[in-house]
């Protein structure tokens, strides 16, 4: 990434790209958790946004975020939160 000379680091190599070494390997794992802490570095999707911010069917009131670590709200409870005491208390 860096052109050396001497030991030194004088400039970026722009003639391989600086992207070049921060590609990943697809076998890598994107997706997982951390001593419980959920992450995922996959690129965000349509899908999968909706699917944490707003899903009906997830019954977690706190679901893993689209990107980064950590955890995000499921807005539908929020909105909707007789029919969450209730589907849990039927669980």
């Amino acid at each position: 990434m860096f052109r050396k000379h001497n030991d030194f680091i004088i400039a970026p190599d722009f003639e391989n790209g600086v992207n070049a070494s921060m590609k990943t390997n697809n076998s890598q794992k994107k997706s997982d958790n951390i001593l419980g802490i959920p992450y995922d570095f996959d690129k965000p999707t349509i899908a999968r946004t909706k699917s944490r911010y707003w899903n009906g069917t997830d019954q977690r009131l706190f679901t893993p975020k689209v990107y980064g670590a950590g955890w995000t709200i499921n807005f539908y409870w929020l909105c909707h939160p007789i029919s969450y005491v209730t589907n849990k208390h039927n669980k």
